[in-house]
């Protein structure tokens, strides 16, 4: 009994491991034939969807001939030549401009899988796949989301499609957007027989209530004065104060303001505007506020602060305090004398200098300086303020500007200080005019000259005064001739350390005081231009015959380049900025000293638009490292954002955003053939600028410029500032005295 009842329990076993191993040999069957088949093995034995068949796609570009066609991307072929991208294919890099491939799946899903085919087309099937690629997701109307990045990515052999899995991740819209490109007859494209998006369908996700606080906080934000945040340097002697109303309350509005204005911030945390205080005003005005308190005094701060009631007419809790300093408020404020070079320099830069001794501890230090036609302003060889080609061209007869700022960190010792100025011509001092306008004969073309007044406020409350006189010295130095179109640098004649205390300037001369333009001293109002932004070429060519190198950016930009080379003593190499196009091309002239180490050309008072840059008479090969564009503009404050699930309307959107950037120094003007302000200009991108950007005293400061060249017959300016009339004037140009200060009103509410 023993015996059968073992044999019993051996058969069982068998049997139980038989049944065991054909379960797994029919479970390894299943998952090979779901692999054959493109599917998931995680148990769903169906074969998966492609969620892309047969939907709508966009693209950057696309070629619609010789059998390409957008509509091939999703068509289910995968054996023939598809879609293909367009632009930009003489270039690989299109990490400025990518080609990229939006398909609308209609629903909310959850991808998990992108299949990108390659072209499948006999011999050339795996061409145009890209080296660099990314893919996104999005929902409608918001970011998108990288999900993976690709860099160097083997060129397919095939037409096999190129699987990339990704952990589910949900959206409607699936990108792939190709920065790197690879060559296909001789051109550079983004080329594929299909796109396969993977995954599954999800329901819509309904939009929930929106939570209202029980206790809705509304305060006032954004405290303006003159329409900056916290200015330094106004010199309004009535200023207008603007705010922002925050409110999580719906259907929220002011009815009441009261203004605060303290000489001293301690005051105004007790709420006590000793100044100005304009009581509880039952208005809902918020923009332009106009101060109407005590006279305000020259280079001092002010703290001020409001507080806004609600439409039920409840006072609500103050806003967080702003500032503003103000520059001269009346001429005869200033203390310093206009300076200048006592010999012609020939168009070369003017170096000023000056050593101070700062004997007792400073609790504030302002300058107020304008430098003409353009300067930059250094405290022992650190440059002051992010301005670049300052202070703005104005109709110099007429109005002058000057600059203001804060330079307390620059006094945290005591002891020897340098103060430095470069004066370079600009508009003021101008040669020649670059488009035959005749500018340099205009009344108030002069040499270059400063002045300046540097006020250190000590901690024992005296006051101590540097200003511009016939104590400074000046020299020439390596900008041997600066013009608004070229600078010539030549490094042999640098004046090493002269910015600096200790500085031997022995051989210098001494200044001379001049007389100062006739314009009314006011300032800066518009937005200082600035570097924005710093950019790499993509290609460096050598041309044997013209032993020429050609850089090209594969982009336009405004602004100047900086080239780093080596060579010897005398060694005179040139640089040619060349605009879209070709014409109006620039060339300075850059000399070296043959230090033996990298030496560097980098203008300062010069800009043009750069597309390609040529090198002539260079011993040192050039690399792309070499050479840096520096693009600059007025236009750096945003003013709006904009987004859509349309790349391409997202690339329009960012094409007009970069062309005012390019074409907005201190006003928009063309800065490829003329450097003036047109003023049809307003009325061609007025309106997108003022969406795009901060430009309110941009375009305010412009409304002086135009009255500023108005005739005694009331006839206004082609060109402002600097005043040209011309035979083509009419409503289109001068009636911007008319349409600009209305569409500023309608467009900022200003009256």
């Amino acid at each position: 009994m023993r015996s059968r009842r073992a044999g019993e329990v051996n058969f069982r076993k068998q049997s139980q491991e038989m049944k065991m191993n054909m379960k797994r040999r029919a479970v390894i069957l299943m998952a090979v034939f779901i692999m054959s088949m493109g599917g998931r093995a995680e148990g769903d034995v169906s074969q998966p969807e492609n969620l892309a068949l047969g939907k709508a796609c966009k693209t950057f570009s696309t070629i619609e001939d010789w059998g390409w066609a957008l509509e091939k991307l999703t068509d289910g072929q995968t054996g023939t030549v598809g879609w293909s991208s367009k632009a930009f294919s003489a270039y690989a890099d299109h990490s400025l401009y990518p080609e990229f491939i939006v398909v609308d799946l209609g629903v909310s899903v959850e991808v998990d899988r992108v299949v990108l085919h390659p072209r499948g087309d006999g011999e050339r099937a795996g061409k145009g796949f890209p080296k660099d690629f990314s893919i996104h997701v999005c929902h409608e109307g918001e970011p998108w989301q990288e999900i993976l990045q690709k860099k160097d990515y083997p060129q397919p052999e095939t037409r096999a499609g190129q699987s990339f899995s990704f952990e589910d991740v949900t959206g409607r819209y699936v990108k792939v957007e190709a920065t790197g490109l690879r060559k296909v007859q001789g051109k550079h494209y983004f080329q594929l027989a299909e796109l396969e998006v993977f995954g599954q369908k999800i329901a819509d996700v309904p939009l929930e209530d929106e939570a209202i606080p029980a206790e809705a906080l509304t305060v006032a934000s954004r405290l303006r004065c003159e329409n900056r945040d916290n200015p330094v340097g106004i010199d309004a002697t009535n200023p207008r104060f603007s705010w922002w109303m925050d409110s999580s309350r719906r259907g929220e509005w002011q009815t009441g303001y009261r203004v605060l204005v303290s000489s001293r911030e301690e005051l105004l945390a007790q709420d006590k505007g000793d100044l100005w205080d304009s009581g509880m005003v039952k208005s809902d005005q918020s923009i332009a506020v106009v101060y109407d308190g005590a006279p305000l005094d020259s280079g001092k701060q002010y703290w001020w602060k409001v507080q806004l009631a609600d439409r039920d007419g409840k006072e609500l809790p103050w806003a967080e305090p702003a500032t503003f300093v103000t520059a001269k408020m009346n001429a005869e404020d200033w203390q310093g004398q206009w300076i200048g070079a006592n010999a012609d320099t020939h168009h070369g830069a003017v170096y000023l200098r000056k050593e101070i001794d700062v004997t007792k501890p400073v609790k504030r230090g302002m300058v107020h300086f304008s430098g003409l036609g353009l300067s930059e302003f250094y405290i022992d060889g650190e440059k002051v303020g992010h301005v670049d080609h300052g202070p703005g061209f104005t109709t110099y007869n007429k109005r002058t500007q000057y600059l203001t700022f804060d330079v307390t960190d620059h006094f945290t010792t005591t002891g020897p200080k340098a103060l430095a100025v470069v004066l370079a011509d600009g508009w003021y001092a101008l040669g020649s005019e670059p488009w035959g306008h005749n500018f340099q004969n205009n009344p108030y073309v002069d040499k270059p000259k400063l002045l300046l007044d540097l006020h250190l406020e000590h901690t024992d409350g005296t006051e101590t005064v540097f200003t511009s006189d016939e104590s400074w010295k000046w020299s020439k130095g390596e900008i041997t001739f600066s013009w608004i179109a070229r600078e010539d640098i030549d490094l042999r004649k640098a004046n090493p350390g002269w910015d600096k205390p200790g500085f031997d300037d022995s051989g210098w001369q001494p200044v001379a005081v001049v007389d100062g333009p006739a314009g009314k001293l006011v300032h800066q109002k518009e937005p200082s231009c600035r570097i924005v932004e710093e950019l790499k070429p993509v290609t460096v060519s050598y041309d044997k015959q013209s032993k020429k190198y050609t850089y090209d950016f594969g982009r336009e930009f405004t602004g100047w380049v900086r080239f780093d080379t080596s060579g010897e003593d005398g060694n005179v190499i040139k640089i040619t900025v060349v605009p879209s196009g070709g014409a109006h091309a620039r060339t300075a002239r850059f000399i070296l000293a043959g230090t033996g180490g990298r030496e560097r050309y980098e203008p300062r008072f010069w800009y043009n638009s750069i597309q390609k840059v040529v090198i002539e008479g260079v011993t040192k090969v050039p690399e792309l490292e070499d050479l840096t564009g520096v693009l600059i503009s007025s236009s750096w404050q945003p003013g709006g954002q904009f987004r859509s699930s349309d790349d391409l309307v997202n690339w329009l959107h960012n094409a007009a955003r970069r062309t005012s950037i390019n074409y907005t120094t201190y006003l928009p003007n063309d800065a490829s053939r003329e450097w003036k302000a047109w003023m049809e200009d307003p009325q061609n991108m007025f309106v997108a600028n003022c969406y795009m950007f901060d430009a309110q005293t941009l375009y305010e400061r412009w409304q002086w410029d135009i009255i500023d060249g108005q005739r005694a017959d009331g006839n206004c300016p082609n060109v402002a500032p600097g005043a040209f009339f011309d035979n083509f004037n009419s409503p289109w140009w001068g009636g911007c005295i008319a349409w600009v200060p209305w569409h500023w009103y309608l467009h900022y509410g200003d009256a």
